[in-house]
């Protein structure tokens, strides 16, 4: 299946500054943070955000759990996922779905235990019950790169990431898309407006300090309405 085609909209309505990563090198420009509670996930977990690629040579992670959770663009395109299952082995599996390089669109990952599916702009383009029903903590978290792995960054353009610690549905993650996250299970929400301050500051309610992400080198932080 390919991601559908109808344009994506990443600006949320009516928000006065709502600014997006733009990052081409990854690998010296990216931001993270040690291993927290708020990043960790087992049995279920919703991961989203919103991307606008513009390249990919070979591995591209958005976000990822050091030995714990990666997401990631290959070097054709297509989405794949990796997680850490509890006899401590992972391996890549990539899927059908392919991302459309420099333009935004609305990538949600949601696993049910064993259940893992993929919604691009609120249309589900993928399913497994291939997935490890439940997953070890891992260790430091990141966005635009993995700390494990630094040459497996993104190249593009990045927004409104969130963590839920709960299988969000299809309509929840439709009537969120274009606004401000809020809701039961959010543990970490970025809507990286601070790109520019040297840190990203975790928007999820009582969210520890602890989860704001420190910024290595630059993230080119740019108003999304560009």
């Amino acid at each position: 299946l390919l991601a559908p085609e109808p344009p994506a909209r990443a600006v949320p309505g009516g928000e006065p500054v709502d600014f997006s990563t733009n990052v081409s090198d990854p690998l010296n420009n990216h931001a993270w943070a040690p291993d927290n509670a708020s990043f960790r996930v087992s049995s279920t977990a919703t991961w989203e955000a919103w991307i606008n690629p513009s390249s990919c040579a070979a591995s591209c992670t958005f976000v990822g759990k050091s030995s714990g959770y990666v997401f990631r663009i290959n070097s054709t395109g297509n989405f794949g996922w990796a997680l850490r299952w509890p006899n401590d082995t992972w391996f890549w599996t990539d899927t059908p779905a392919r991302a459309r390089y420099n333009t935004w669109q609305h990538v949600a990952w949601v696993k049910n235990s064993s259940n893992l599916k993929l919604f691009v702009d609120g249309e589900q383009v993928y399913e497994t019950n291939a997935a490890p029903a439940t997953m070890l903590p891992g260790g430091e978290f990141s966005v635009q790169n993995r700390r494990d792995w630094t040459g497996e960054g993104f190249v593009g353009r990045m927004d409104e990431f969130r963590l839920w610690g709960v299988a969000r549905t299809q309509q929840q993650i439709r009537e969120q898309m274009h606004t401000r996250a809020s809701g039961t299970g959010l543990q970490v929400y970025y809507d990286f407006n601070d790109v520019g301050s040297g840190s990203l500051e975790n928007q999820a309610p009582g969210a520890s300090a602890a989860t704001n992400l420190r910024v290595i080198g630059d993230l080119g932080g740019t108003d999304v309405k560009q």
